[in-house]
């Protein structure tokens, strides 16, 4: 057997590895293809293996008829769903360009639901004191685009009043929720002075939120202050959808005590279809480079094969005057093309 895979394949290292680099590229086409196909359902997924929440609601301190209809909202059977309740610091419905060079990022109050988050640097969330926060992985690698590595760094955030609070990252987490929204506003160079934008976000503890308000109140007295305040329910939707999310949006706008009230929601069905267009570009290219890999793969395999046989024809001849089974060459010929798809399955695997 040794000697007919020698004469079969024998100086054939480089039609072997062009076949096998085609097969690699195309399976990795492949591969990548898929990903983009699914990002929406795996992101979706992700957060409910997390147990984390799926739908923020901001809303006024002094105008909290949200928690009375998603109360209602539950009792009446229309959505099954739990929340968590936090501050939030400093956040503006409307947030443009403009306020997010000032303020280029808001902080949501830990709650316990957010130590699910997956941390991929510094201490863990719930162990966050004072001025110390955590930042979502996109918001530290824009940092780390600028020369500035992240851990440590202070940043500056300019409060509701116009005042200045410092603070010191000490986590970056992967918040899936904001982190593609987020990158691929940031890899955009059409954002103007007062379009709508998403500004990034972070995790401080509770009481730090707190004491900010606090002192708002000392400063301006409590009748000025406490409009600013502005709160964050965090919902866990169980079987998730996006036409529950969206469905629960339109009803809590259309109802007479939320109507008009200042709230907010931010949506993971928004975050997912916030980068529909760009993901689409891009599963479009990629389906097309893909079929073109697997035809051009498929034409240089066939014209490989006819070659090969053409080539080998005089070889072939002579291993089967010499007693050597068609069986035993065609296993040979066959081999060798599988070891091909093998190592380029292997290489898109590693890769």
């Amino acid at each position: 057997m040794k000697l007919v895979y020698k004469t079969l394949h024998k100086k054939q290292a480089f039609l072997h590895a062009m076949l096998i680099l085609l097969l690699f590229l195309s399976l990795l086409s492949l591969q990548i293809t898929f990903t983009v196909f699914t990002k929406g359902q795996n992101m979706a997924e992700r957060i409910h293996k997390m147990d984390v929440a799926t739908t923020n609601i901001f809303y006024k301190e002094y105008d909290d008829e949200i928690k009375g209809f998603l109360q209602e909202y539950k009792e009446d059977g229309n959505l099954d769903f739990t929340y968590e309740e936090s501050l939030v610091w400093p956040y503006g419905v409307f947030s443009t360009s403009w306020m997010q060079e000032t303020s280029p990022i808001y902080l949501e109050g830990f709650v316990k639901s957010d130590a699910h988050y997956p941390l991929l640097e510094g201490k863990p969330l719930k162990d966050l004191k004072g001025h110390e926060i955590g930042v979502m992985e996109s918001y530290a690698r824009s940092l780390r685009k600028q020369g500035i590595e992240p851990l440590g760094h202070e940043i500056e955030i300019t409060g509701s009043f116009q005042e200045k609070e410092k603070f010191t990252i000490t986590s970056v987490f992967d918040y899936p929720n904001y982190d593609d929204g987020y990158a691929n506003q940031k890899n955009s160079k059409a954002i103007q002075d007062y379009q709508i934008t998403r500004r990034a976000v972070g995790i401080v503890n509770e009481k730090t939120i707190e004491q900010i308000n606090g002192h708002y109140v000392k400063t301006y007295g409590l009748e000025k202050a406490a409009g600013l305040y502005e709160r964050i329910l965090k919902l866990k939707i169980k079987d998730y959808s996006a036409q529950k999310e969206y469905a629960l949006r339109s009803d809590a706008y259309n109802d007479d005590r939320t109507s008009s009230a200042l709230i907010d929601f931010r949506l993971l069905a928004d975050e997912i279809d916030g980068n529909h267009v760009q993901d689409g570009i891009f599963q479009f290219v990629s389906l097309s480079v893909t079929s073109c890999l697997v035809v051009s793969c498929l034409f240089v395999l066939f014209a490989f094969m006819k070659r090969k046989l053409i080539e080998d024809r005089e070889k072939l001849h002579i291993l089967i005057a010499n007693g050597i089974m068609k069986k035993n060459i065609q296993k040979a010929i066959w081999n060798g093309i599988w070891a091909a798809v093998c190592c380029s399955a292997w290489s898109a695997d590693c890769f």
